[in-house]
């Protein structure tokens, strides 16, 4: 079932939903001052949930796959928000790990490297096991990305 909707969902031409940001709201005091910090003198509000391309729905705490600079990996989302008419999103990077046994997993470090990249960035959310900081995770990939 999961390939024969994500079948479907590659063929639409058009995107039929909104994609990108779905709503803001005022950042948390703590948040603002974080921000403010980035981004001075800029107006910021945070999002809550950030649509793909294709229609998959990404929140804050997802493992999700993301693009930077022609690269692609894999990270937690931490904080989606807006400056200035652009979407940002911070996230802790994960890292490879050198043996991977499955083509439709992965295996993970779960080391909290923060990143801050553009939310267009944003490609999926992904299943996870269990995961605790610094130890090993399994990430389920799915197919257009396997």
């Amino acid at each position: 079932m999961e390939d024969a909707t994500v079948t479907q969902l590659q063929r639409l031409e058009h995107a039929w939903h909104a994609k990108g940001s779905q709503s803001y709201a005022d950042p948390r005091p703590a948040t603002r001052r974080a921000l403010e910090d980035m981004h001075p003198q800029s107006t910021h509000k945070v999002a809550h949930v950030w649509r793909t391309e294709k229609g998959n729905t990404i929140t804050t705490g997802d493992v999700v796959i993301f693009e930077q600079e022609g690269n692609r990996g894999v990270g937690e989302v931490v904080l989606l928000y807006n400056s200035d008419g652009m979407d940002f999103v911070i996230l802790f990077s994960w890292e490879r790990c050198r043996y991977q046994p499955h083509s439709d997993s992965v295996r993970l470090r779960a080391r909290q490297s923060p990143l801050r990249i553009c939310a267009s960035g944003l490609m999926t959310s992904l299943i996870v096991s269990t995961w605790v900081p610094d130890h090993v995770v399994v990430v389920l990939l799915p197919v257009q990305f396997r």
